[in-house]
């Protein structure tokens, strides 16, 4: 049986959930490659460096960063420097603690009703039926606390 795939293979996964693979077929050349790849990434690094250095000017004039910023100032910025709209202030929604939950898209709609395998309860995504970015809908266990207090907006 004839193998073509490098004898040396190492996939490296990224917070982001990429994946990178780097195959050689000896250690020097495993070696050079990763070497190689940290050139790359640190030639990139430099770019974005520049890039920056010319929006914003020399490091020198830019503040010391902060740790913490707070959600208002952090909205602010989205809003004025970067031209964004904010859709919803964040997945819990805007009362934590309210029976309602959010999405993406907003307000998710309360909705229970008989299916294929019976009563359900659950949270559905207000976007409309079959659209590409609709999210998952949340359904509303018999076991959890919830569900004896569940209210459907429509049935």
């Amino acid at each position: 049986m004839s193998h073509t795939e490098a004898p040396i293979t190492v996939t490296f996964k990224s917070a982001r959930q990429t994946l990178i693979t780097v195959r050689a077929d000896t250690p020097e050349q495993f070696a050079d490659t990763i070497a190689q790849g940290i050139t790359v990434l640190a030639d990139a690094v430099g770019e974005a460096e520049s890039a920056i250095t010319e929006v914003v000017g020399s490091p020198a004039s830019v503040a010391a960063p902060r740790t913490q910023v707070t959600k208002a100032e952090a909205i602010e910025t989205a809003a004025q420097k970067l031209g964004a709209i904010v859709v919803s202030e964040s997945a819990a929604g805007p009362n934590p603690g309210s029976p309602d939950r959010f999405c993406v898209h907003g307000r998710m709609n309360r909705l229970e009703g008989m299916g294929q395998y019976g009563l359900y309860k659950g949270f559905f995504c207000s976007s409309p039926k079959g659209a590409i970015d609709k999210c998952k809908t949340q359904y509303v266990k018999k076991n959890e606390p919830e569900y004896e207090n569940f209210y459907a907006d429509k049935k």
